[in-house]
C-alpha cells in the first residue's frame, strides 16, 4: 500500500516534469506563435499549471513543510533563500540543478 502510494507520487512528479519541459519550450516562443498554435498548445499550459499546483501540495511529503506558495519553483526558491544548508535547501538545490535549470536559458530557479 505504501509502495503503491509512493509510485503514484513519483508518477505524478514525472508527468508534471514532462509538462514542465513542454511548457518551457512553449514559453519563450509564445508571442511568435500564431493564434492556431496558441490554441493547440494552451491545454498543455493549463494542464501543467494544474499539475504544478497539485505536485506542490504532494511535495509536503518530500519537504515536511506546508506550501506557502502556489507553485513549486517559488517554494524551492524560498528554501534556497531561507535555509540553503538544511535538508530542504539541499533538496531544492538538487531539484533546481538537475531537473529544472538545465532545460531553460539561464536558470529557472532564481537563486
Amino acid at each position: 500500500m505504501i509502495i503503491e502510494f509512493y509510485l503514484k507520487l513519483f508518477a505524478l512528479g514525472y508527468v508534471t516534469w514532462l509538462f514542465y519541459l513542454m511548457g518551457m519550450t512553449i514559453q519563450p516562443n509564445w508571442y511568435q506563435l500564431s493564434s492556431t498554435s496558441k490554441t493547440l498548445v494552451s491545454p498543455i499550459v493549463v494542464i501543467f499549471l494544474g499539475l504544478n499546483f497539485i505536485f506542490n501540495i504532494a511535495a509536503i511529503l518530500m519537504f515536511w513543510d506546508l506550501p506557502q506558495e502556489r507553485g513549486l519553483t517559488a517554494r524551492l526558491n524560498r528554501y534556497l533563500d531561507n535555509e540553503p544548508l538544511s535538508r530542504r535547501g539541499k533538496g531544492a538545490k538538487w531539484i533546481c540543478d538537475h531537473m529544472l535549470n538545465p532545460f531553460v536559458k539561464g536558470n529557472h530557479c532564481i537563486r
